[in-house]
């Protein structure tokens, strides 16, 4: 008995740690290019060159929306008109991002949001890492910023 309620209690404290809310969102505006998926068992997909950016425009500090891009090598972007919108809910432990299209709805969790980094999981407990864009420049041999 003591030992089921000491290993539910270390679980209990690492949720805790392991989540936390996200209080300041304004970071979230901008591009950010996908750098990896780590699979709940572990496993990992990388992407070395993405084709797809996601443009993230925070509206207030409980709303906003997101699209997909294309990078051109001009440095524009191609898109559609679609976007999809969404809502932030600051949980107890964690700030939730509610996602609502005519086709679906779902959440994703804000795990990390830096200037730089952005980490979000979904309820599949797929972790996807972001960084954000840089374009290219073709005045420095065509390498990115």
């Amino acid at each position: 008995m003591k030992k089921a309620l000491y290993i539910s209690l270390m679980v209990s404290i690492f949720i805790s740690c392991t989540s936390k809310k996200i209080t300041n969102l304004k970071p979230l505006t901008g591009y950010w290019e996908i750098e990896k998926v780590i699979m709940p068992n572990g496993d990992k997909k990388e992407y070395k060159l993405g084709t797809t950016i996601d443009y993230i425009k925070l509206i207030n500090d409980s709303t906003g929306i997101r699209k997909k891009l294309h990078p051109k090598l001009d440095g524009t972007f191609e898109t559609s008109n679609l976007e999809e919108k969404f809502t932030i809910e600051q949980q107890q432990n964690k700030t939730v991002m509610h996602y609502k299209t005519s086709l679906d709805t779902w959440d994703e969790t804000l795990t990390l949001l830096t200037k730089d980094k952005l980490v979000v999981t979904n309820k599949e407990n797929f972790k996807y890492y972001y960084k954000r864009f840089q374009p290219f420049d073709f005045n420095n041999n065509g390498q990115k910023k």
